[in-house]
């Protein structure tokens, strides 16, 4: 299949770091907050699919992060998803 585009502009979706300590990241990040490994990028012709794939224990200092999500980003229609 043949590229629609040669470029694209991100949209910011999310802040990441740790909610204390001295790698904290953004002061809007809490312990309520958190996941991991927000690392994968996919594309088809319906948008942009943006997932976590963390595997860890949720525990120590991964507590809090056992989530694995999904967005999809949908550029022509202005909006995005959390599956």
């Amino acid at each position: 299949m043949p590229a629609v585009a040669q470029a694209f502009v991100w949209d910011r979706y999310v802040l990441c770091g740790y909610p204390e300590g001295v790698n904290r990241g953004a002061p809007n990040i809490t312990a309520d907050n958190t996941f991991n490994s927000l690392d994968g990028l996919r594309c088809n012709r319906e948008g942009r699919w943006i997932l976590t794939d963390g595997n860890y224990s949720n525990t120590g200092d991964f507590a809090g992060q056992g989530i694995t999500l999904c967005w999809q980003a949908i550029p022509s229609a202005a909006r995005s998803n959390v599956l």
